[in-house]
């Protein structure tokens, strides 16, 4: 018994050239190498700003060093200008209570002494006020409070005090000596 099978395939493969064949297998050896070339040239550019970046991050340890170094040599000098700096403002208050205008504060004293009364002797103290002690004399002892009075009446002088006064008499009549203290507000004037 005979069998009717036919292994022949149905339709013929055409047979390439090696040449075919050969550029084929070229370029499947050829890919696998180009691509090991870009993935060396890539190795070797990142190696190299590998390096780069150690070096200037080297460079930049060494410069924040000295630079800790150079903050912890002035943190001893940073000490001792806040000593100086304490110094500077007591000297500028010591000396904003020097410099007030004599000719304002001595106008103002000129425009609120009631008439009969002179002062004999003007003293300061200077702090953050300026404290003015006040000796004079009046014919009465109603001229002495009317100053007073004034003076609460003006804002730039505070918390005057009569510390004493005495009455004398005297060939031309009655006089009442007084000494005040007063503290003057310079701050408040008006500058021009």
């Amino acid at each position: 018994m005979k069998h009717l099978l036919n292994f022949e395939p149905p339709v013929k493969f055409r047979k390439g050239s090696s040449f075919m064949f050969q550029t084929i297998l070229c370029l499947l050896y050829a890919l696998p190498v180009v691509m090991g070339l870009v993935v060396a040239f890539n190795y070797l550019h990142l190696e190299s700003l590998i390096a780069q970046t150690t070096e200037a991050m080297d460079a930049l340890e060494k410069r924040h060093a000295l630079f800790a170094r150079q903050m912890a040599e002035a943190r001893g000098e940073i000490g001792d200008l806040k000593a100086d700096e304490e110094r500077l403002v007591s000297y500028h208050r010591l000396l904003a209570g020097l410099s007030f205008s004599w000719t304002r504060l001595l106008g103002v004293l000129e425009g609120i002494l009631p008439e009969g009364v002179r002062l004999v002797r003007i003293r300061i103290r200077p702090q953050s006020v300026v404290k003015i002690f006040l000796e004079g004399q009046a014919t009465e002892l109603g001229q002495v409070t009317d100053l007073l009075r004034k003076f609460y009446a003006l804002d730039r002088f505070v918390a005057p005090r009569l510390s004493r006064h005495t009455r004398e008499e005297t060939p031309n009549g009655p006089l009442v000596g007084f000494t005040l203290d007063v503290d003057y507000l310079p701050k408040l004037e008006v500058q021009p």
